[in-house]
């Protein structure tokens, strides 16, 4: 998801007086996805500086409130942790709200409210809305999304489905994954009783809020 979106948001940015900085945000941002907390305060720190400057520049928001999300996973203090991953997505929201058409925008909420966990913060029905987003639209146009990206969105739609007990609709999606994608990966994946979605996520943000919550 990280090399993905930052070729998109370089493509979407072209000629913009402030593209170098823009560059520096999607870069710490992606590093702080990552696990890396140092470069999650500076994505978020340059993320504010510059949706302050810009308050219409949509795409810029939605990296702030994603960093800010991260800032609450990274928090020690639970109460914390969810006023500042509760900001994130507020954040999210209404970039969405002000260009609901923009796919990079659309990757950031589902992301975000995908790795939430669910019974603290009931985001995974944002995250279902957003991948069938992206579906669409790779339905409607191929060059809309990659189309290995395609088949990871499939892949986490059917999760985020089955986080939320829509066994039909996960069932459903896992069987047109199955029979569009060439590969034996989701295949495999789809195969096992219990299954992970890390294919796009270095490491598994759900998991590191839990552990943190149990420490």
């Amino acid at each position: 998801m990280n090399r993905y979106l930052t070729d998109r948001s370089r493509m979407g940015n072209q000629g913009r007086s402030h593209h170098s900085e823009f560059d520096e945000l999607v870069r710490n941002h992606n590093l702080g996805v990552d696990g890396d907390k140092e470069a999650v305060k500076r994505a978020y720190d340059l993320g504010k500086k510059m949706y302050e400057a810009d308050s219409n520049n949509h795409l810029v928001q939605a990296y702030y409130g994603s960093a800010t999300a991260l800032l609450g996973r990274d928090a020690i203090e639970p109460g914390e942790r969810m006023k500042l991953a509760m900001q994130g997505v507020k954040i999210l929201d209404n970039a969405i709200l002000q260009d609901s058409q923009n796919i990079d925008i659309r990757i950031l909420r589902a992301y975000v409210c995908y790795r939430l966990p669910e019974m603290f913060f009931h985001r995974t029905s944002y995250a279902i809305d957003d991948f069938k987003y992206l579906a669409s639209r790779y339905e409607q146009d191929n060059s809309a999304i990659k189309q290995e990206f395609y088949w990871q969105v499939l892949y986490d739609l059917g999760l985020a489905y089955k986080t939320v007990n829509k066994t039909n609709e996960y069932e459903k999606t896992w069987r047109k994954l199955s029979s569009v994608s060439t590969d034996p990966k989701y295949h495999n994946l789809l195969g096992e009783s219990e299954v992970k979605s890390d294919a796009f996520q270095p490491q598994s943000v759900t998991k590191d809020w839990n552990q943190k919550k149990n420490s």
